[in-house]
């Protein structure tokens, strides 16, 4: 048959042993609020993490639509270049094209007047004399008080050009920084 002692010595056993599940079981409390510590900074810097993303996304935005203006004042600027080429490849060709027809009359010309310049002095010698002494006073006259000058026949217009583009002016995106790591545990 069990003593009381026996009896008592259970309880003080049971005691004992229920002693130490309080303690497992508050310590497994105190690791599982360590756990969800650990787990809400996890999900904080996760959080963090994203809005550092969704800001240098929206850097990134912010760049291209930069680029996008810069690239089309640059398509500005091309074409501008472009019509000032057109208007100097015009010019030259109507030059060119002038230029060729003036010499065939100059040449023409040239022989023409030297054939009546040398007709003209043999048969009036007295006229060229005369001829010679108007044209040295002609150039003296010439050289104190030259004639005006003819405004030339061209005449330069420039092509639209694109405002210069301000970059003071574009908008400098604020990069994002990521917060220094921190310590889980």
């Amino acid at each position: 048959m069990t003593s009381v002692q026996d009896v008592f010595d259970q309880l003080v056993a049971v005691n004992t042993n229920l002693g130490n599940l309080h303690n497992d079981i508050v310590a497994e409390i105190g690791a599982t609020q360590a756990v969800q510590q650990a787990v809400i900074q996890v999900d904080s810097t996760l959080a963090t993490g994203f809005t550092v993303l969704a800001q240098g996304m929206a850097v990134l935005a912010q760049l291209d639509e930069q680029e996008i203006q810069l690239l089309a004042h640059l398509s500005h600027q091309a074409d501008t270049q472009i019509c000032e080429l057109e208007h100097i490849s015009r010019n030259t060709c109507s030059l060119l094209n002038e230029s060729h027809e003036q010499t065939r009359l100059q040449r023409l010309s040239a022989a023409a007047v030297s054939a009546l310049e040398q007709m003209y002095e043999t048969v009036h010698a007295d006229a060229a004399l005369t001829r010679s002494r108007l044209e040295a006073l002609q150039a003296r006259i010439e050289a104190c008080c030259p004639p005006p000058v003819e405004d030339p026949p061209c005449r330069f217009e420039p092509c639209p050009a694109p405002e210069p583009i301000d970059e003071g002016k574009l908008p400098r995106p604020e990069v994002p920084q990521f917060p220094a790591k921190q310590q889980i545990g």
